[in-house]
């Protein structure tokens, strides 16, 4: 089975679990899709969805979380991995970790976090580089329930205006 007929699989599977489970179903495809490291999961078309039909900001909040929570999993690849790396690219990681020190990581995580960025690998550095497990995870989540409310939203509101039910 190819890449794109697993990925499309995944997108139907996600879409008839996040409607038959609700809010709870739109947080664990969202978790299940941000967990994947590098592999870009769409999770936004079950957002979509249930924006459309339901409280769009549960919908964020619900899938934010989610997709947050799941970005720990490439937090942990990179601190697991860090020795081996850091070993074998001392001086580029000192140079990267210098830089991160003057201009800061919460901006960055955030702008990625509130997009559809592939912040995965931005999880994966800031383990690797020991950085605060707590604010990534805070600056993760906070822009993932940004940007699924944005999306729940004007899904919501779209799908009104589409029908005539302002």
């Amino acid at each position: 089975m190819s890449l794109e007929s697993l990925l499309l699989e995944f997108q139907r599977w996600s879409l008839s679990f996040s409607e038959e489970y609700g809010y709870l179903g739109i947080f664990i495809v969202c978790f299940i899709g941000s967990s994947s490291v590098g592999l870009p999961i769409p999770t936004f078309a079950a957002v979509i969805a249930l924006g459309a039909v339901m409280n769009p900001f549960l919908v964020g909040l619900f899938a934010g979380l989610g997709d947050g929570l799941g970005e720990a999993v490439g937090y942990f690849v990179g601190k697991g991995g860090g020795k081996l790396l850091k070993k074998k690219y001392e001086k580029e990681m000192k140079d990267i970790e210098e830089k991160v020190k003057r201009f800061g990581l919460i901006p960055l995580i955030f702008a990625f976090a509130m997009t559809p960025l592939p912040d995965d690998f931005l999880g994966v550095f800031c383990g690797l580089t020991n950085y605060s497990f707590k604010k990534y995870m805070i600056t993760v989540i906070a822009g993932k329930i940004f940007f699924n409310t944005l999306i729940a939203v004007g899904a919501h509101y779209g799908f009104q205006w589409a029908v005539g039910g302002f």
